[in-house]
């Protein structure tokens, strides 16, 4: 699995470092509480002011409703711990995490953290195909059209049933011939296509089948049979039949009813010069522009198998390829195009900067290191303070966390 970090670790990290020393600052508040007090029986004491954290905001984290408070004037009972707050919280914040932000709101470490997550493309590669959804980056399974009726089709995020990507396509079924086709996609009658899927199976068999749509018939080499458990790679050429006009990619379980297996790639290409589509929205709703895409690479056929055009795949490094271009037109139906020059020798990989999504759950995770996003935030924070108060060892500050998080993004 990836390193992740989640929201609620970046925005206590960013107050750890805004508040040192400071208490109370994240805190699980005592039983006793209400919806308009909250109880720290550690922060008592006795020479305390009253009025020692007026209009200190505070955020109870996974509190239901209104989860946002400030503590009222005079609102602080040194003898008990009791903050009076307003308005009201949506439920008592009993044995719930409480934030203590002082002079900032729960939205504003939000936003300084997403303007960081917005800045970020990183590395990433996925196959092109002319299949839609045949990188498994579609959210959901609507392009995966059921063969029969599988007790289980879904994307799959387990590390170790995904090739490529973040996820890949996971079907279930309890009979044979049973699974899953491709949406279809057009043809040309005699045109040599090149086929590449990568499957695992988990349990018994699966067969990779090129469908000629316009006949409703199998075309020859296929069905391809998956046996591995491990990561391989159904890899074929087809030649497309006479009056053939449409085709797609079906994967439905071999000789056993009961099959589970995992789809990681369905790669259609062209045997010659040919523009390919880029899909702008892949996993997570993230947006992919064609100037991000830095190159192009081909897989060669890896280490043959027990089993006729079947391989394993990454058994031998991908290799640059460098007949491509980019075309974009922004206001066109399809902006985002990828122009293929000469014949591909292998599926071809794009390497790009994939965008990462915002973060609107204390729950959400990021792929970003810790550090990199925490120094970026607290630059856009510390400026906040110091547009408020105008304090010059602020601005200082901000200017600091800002050379740190450009260092941190060189080293990354």
């Amino acid at each position: 699995m990836p390193v992740t970090v989640t929201l609620q670790t970046l925005i206590e990290a960013c107050l750890r470092r805004l508040w040192p020393g400071v208490h109370p600052l994240i805190e699980v508040a005592n039983t006793g509480g209400s919806t308009t007090t909250i109880v720290e029986t550690d922060a008592t004491y006795s020479s305390a002011s009253a009025n020692a954290y007026d209009g200190c905001r505070v955020h109870v984290v996974a509190g239901t409703g209104n989860a946002e408070s400030q503590v009222t004037r005079a609102g602080f009972a040194a003898a008990t711990g009791t903050f009076t707050l307003s308005p009201a919280l949506g439920a008592a914040p009993d044995t719930l995490t409480v934030w203590y932000l002082y002079g900032l709101h729960y939205d504003q470490f939000v936003n300084a953290i997403n303007r960081v997550q917005n800045g970020l493309y990183l590395p990433a590669y996925l196959p092109l195909s002319l299949v839609a959804d045949g990188d498994m980056e579609t959210t959901g399974v609507g392009d995966w059209t059921d063969v029969v009726t599988p007790t289980t089709k879904a994307k799959s995020t387990t590390a170790a049933r995904v090739l490529t990507g973040i996820q890949s396509l996971q079907v279930i079924t309890d009979a044979t011939a049973e699974g899953v086709t491709s949406a279809t996609f057009r043809v040309y009658e005699k045109e040599v296509l090149q086929v590449s899927v990568a499957g695992m199976l988990d349990v018994a068999n699966a067969d990779v089948i090129f469908r000629n749509i316009t006949a409703g018939t199998d075309v020859s080499p296929s069905p391809i049979r998956l046996n591995d458990e491990g990561w391989t790679e159904a890899r074929f050429d087809i030649t497309v039949p006479d009056e053939c006009e449409e085709a797609a990619i079906r994967i439905l379980s071999g000789d056993t009813a009961a099959t589970t297996f995992y789809v990681g790639w369905v790669s259609v290409l062209r045997s010659g010069p040919e523009r390919y589509v880029i899909p702008t929205n892949i996993a997570g709703g993230q947006t992919v522009d064609a100037v991000d895409i830095e190159s192009l690479w081909y897989l060669p056929l890896g280490v043959a198998t027990d089993v006729n055009y079947v391989s394993v795949p990454f058994s031998k490094a991908l290799e640059p390829f460098p007949y491509w271009e980019i075309r974009r037109e922004y206001r066109g139906a399809n902006s985002q195009q990828l122009f293929i020059k000469e014949k591909p020798p292998g599926p071809l990989f794009y390497s790009f900067r994939r965008a990462l999504p915002d973060l609107t759950a204390d729950t959400g995770t990021t792929e970003a290191p810790e550090d990199l996003v925490v120094e970026g935030a607290l630059a856009e924070l510390k400026r906040i303070l110091f547009e408020r108060s105008g304090d010059p060892k602020l601005a200082l500050e901000s200017r600091q966390h800002l050379l740190a998080y450009r260092a941190l993004l060189d080293k990354y």
